[in-house]
């Protein structure tokens, strides 16, 4: 799982999805298991609000345990997760997803595949596009399956997407209390997403027009730089799939697209792989794609904003330079 070597990527991972702190055990439910199974626990990284992983040794093999933290209320969803992969492993995915045991009742949470972030020489390999364009392509070509308790924007999945991304910028726009404790010197951050807003707000309606009739899909949901990672064996695979849905496939592809720091070369590209249309580009559906990247960027300015004031933390030096080259892009 991840650790913090993203620093010497060209796009740094998200940071304030994921901290690495101190080991540190939410019971003795877990204490229990990891003695009794033999694993050495070497470190402890924070996957948003909801869950813990753990990285265990043993014997020389190392495994991820993701965990339901103590301070959550949502018990259902690392459950749908678990679920969710262990589909995902009788499929074509099993390639691009991590490989997880059987679910753990005494500690709430599974075992899984041990991943690392991908060296900045890797992500420049000229495979990198490639590999993710193919793992995309492979997981919105699955159809969308029957799994309680995913989230599901059917019968109208462009629409959907539209409507969550509306509500966020209208925070933005409208709400002052939205961004109470927002520190003086990051206020004008604030403003300056604020005025870009008439414009994004505009392409919400071309991209409400782009999307009308997208086909339904299993999508990840949260698709950033920080979740596309590395098997030990050096294979790509996409982590955390907490917010899995069904959706559209275009939405996936634009915000992976965000958070890795492509030219517009190295972009078009991608889509095009991604579509599968060789040398004959689908022009509406690139535009989708462009524009749907253009509302992730502005999101990816909104949502930052908040963590700026995070439990009096705030941005670490990562996220800043996230933050910061985001807003320039406006």
């Amino acid at each position: 799982m991840p650790c913090r070597e993203g620093v010497e990527n060209r796009t740094p991972p998200i940071p304030w999805r994921r901290h690495t702190r101190s080991i540190m055990l939410p019971g003795e439910n877990l204490t229990a298991y990891l003695e009794r199974e033999s694993w050495h626990l070497i470190r402890c990284v924070d996957i948003g609000m909801t869950a813990r992983v753990y990285i265990i040794e043993r014997d020389g093999e190392r495994r991820a345990l993701k965990v339901r933290r103590g301070d959550s209320d949502d018990k259902a969803a690392l459950r749908t997760e678990h679920r969710l992969l262990t589909y995902l492993g009788r499929t074509p995915m099993r390639r691009y997803a991590p490989d997880v045991a059987k679910w753990l009742p005494g500690v709430d949470g599974f075992l899984m595949t041990y991943l690392h972030y991908p060296s900045r020489a890797e992500r420049e390999a000229p495979t990198w596009i490639r590999n993710l364009a193919s793992a995309l392509r492979t997981l919105h070509g699955l159809g969308p399956p029957s799994i309680p308790g995913l989230e599901d924007d059917r019968p109208s999945v462009g629409g959907a997407v539209i409507e969550r991304f509306r509500s966020l910028f209208e925070g933005v726009w409208r709400t002052n209390g939205f961004w109470a404790g927002l520190s003086a010197g990051d206020t004008p951050k604030l403003e300056q997403v604020r005025a870009h807003y008439d414009t994004y707000a505009d392409m919400l309606n071309e991209a409400s027009n782009l999307l009308v009739g997208a086909e339904p899909a299993l999508i990840h949901g949260d698709l950033a730089s920080d979740n596309v990672m590395l098997t030990p064996e050096g294979d790509l695979a996409i982590a955390d799939w907490g917010s899995a849905r069904i959706g559209t496939g275009l939405s996936d592809a634009a915000s992976v697209s965000v958070c890795m720091d492509w030219s517009p070369e190295e972009r078009r590209r991608f889509y095009e792989l991604y579509l599968g249309v060789g040398g004959k580009p689908d022009t509406r559906m690139i535009r989708s794609l462009h524009v749907l990247f253009l509302l992730h960027r502005y999101r990816s300015c909104v949502q930052s904003l908040l963590w700026l004031k995070d439990d009096g933390e705030g941005l670490d030096a990562i996220g800043r330079a996230f933050l910061e080259t985001q807003l320039a892009a406006l």
